[in-house]
C-alpha cells in the first residue's frame, strides 16, 4: 500500500531510520530501501516522503521509499535538555564535535547534584551532552571522620541531527575544543596575575616581619618591660604575616576541566 510521511530520526552511522507516516504509525526503513540509495547529506529529520507501507513480525516496514524537498546545506535540530550516555553515542543523533578535554565533578552531597554540576560544567565550554560517563566513589577524611565522595567523569561532545526542521547551520555551533583551550589559557592567566601580586605582597610581609623582630629584639636588649614577651609577640606575629602570604597557597583554577593522556580511557 502506497502512503506518504516524513522522516522521523536517520542515523547515518546505522544506515537506518524511522519514517512518521500520515496515519500515525511509525515505519522502520534501512537504506537499501531508499530509492537512489541513502544518501546521509539529504535523508535528514522533517523531510517529506512516500513510500510502500508493509509489516513484519518485528513491525512496521517502509520500502520503495522516495523523497520529496531536501534539505539545502545542512540545517541541525539540537536536542532541549544536556544528554549523557555511558556509551559513545545516544541513539536518535549525530555527534559533531568531540572534545579532546574531559571534565570531572566531585562532592560529598548528592550524587544527582554532583552529575548536574558535571553538566553545567561542560555547557559553559559549548557542550550540549557527553558520552562515556563514569561515576565512582572515593574516600574522604576530616580528622577521624570518614566519608565517601562522588566522582563524575565525562567527555563534552555537541549533539544534533539533519532536520528541514533544524535552525541552526554548521557555522553556529562553537568550536568547544578551542573553548576548551582559551578557558585553561585564561585560568592560567589569571593564576599569574594573582601570583605576581602575591609575590610583592610577600616581598613586603618579609619585610615587615624583619621590621617587628628587630624592634622587639631592640626593647629585649635594652631591658625595656615586657621585653621578652613582646618579642615572643613579634615572632609568632611575623610568622602568621609570612604564612598568610607565602605564594605556595595558589592554586590555578579549572582544575575540573583536564586532557587525560588516553582519551579512549577517559
Amino acid at each position: 500500500m502506497s502512503t506518504s510521511g516524513f522522516v522521523k530520526s536517520f542515523l547515518p552511522s546505522k544506515g537506518y531510520g524511522f519514517i512518521s507516516g500520515e496515519d500515525g504509525r511509525n515505519y522502520f526503513f534501512h537504506g537499501r530501501d531508499v530509492d537512489g540509495g541513502a544518501d546521509g547529506a539529504r535523508i535528514s529529520d522533517g523531510v517529506p516522503v512516500n513510500f510502500e507501507a508493509g509489516v513484519t513480525p518485528k513491525g512496521y516496514r517502509a520500502y520503495k521509499v522516495q523523497f520529496g524537498s531536501v534539505v539545502e546545506g545542512n540545517l541541525y535540530e539540537v536536542p532541549h535538555e544536556f544528554l549523557v550516555s555511558k556509551s559513545s553515542e545516544i541513539k536518535g543523533w549525530e555527534i559533531l564535535q568531540i572534545c579532546d578535554w574531559v571534565v570531572t565533578a566531585s562532592d560529598r552531597g548528592d550524587p544527582a547534584e554532583v552529575r548536574q554540576r558535571a553538566n553545567r560544567l561542560a555547557s559553559q565550554i559549548g557542550a550540549n551532552g557527553a558520552i562515556y560517563s563514569t561515576y565512582r566513589r572515593d574516600k574522604g577524611y576530616e580528622g577521624n571522620y570518614e566519608f565517601t565522595v562522588h566522582v563524575i567523569t565525562i567527555r563534552p561532545v555537541v549533539f544534533a541531527r539533519r532536520s528541514n526542521l533544524g535552525k541552526k547551520s554548521d557555522k553556529d555551533f562553537p568550536d568547544i575544543n578551542q573553548a576548551c583551550m582559551m578557558y585553561k589559557n585564561q585560568c592560567l592567566a589569571d593564576y599569574n596575575d594573582r601570583l605576581f601580586v602575591a609575590n610583592k605582597y610577600w616581598e613586603k610581609a618579609k619585610k615587615r616581619s624583619m621590621l617587628i623582630v628587630l624592634i622587639s629584639m631592640l626593647f629585649w636588649l635594652f631591658g625595656i618591660n615586657f621585653g621578652l614577651l613582646a618579642s615572643m609577640a613579634a615572632v609568632i606575629a611575623s610568622l602568621v604575616i609570612l604564612v598568610n602570604a607565602w605564594p605556595s597557597t595558589l592554586q590555578i583554577q579549572g582544575e575540573w576541566l583536564w586532557k587525560p593522556s588516553d582519551l579512549n580511557q577517559a
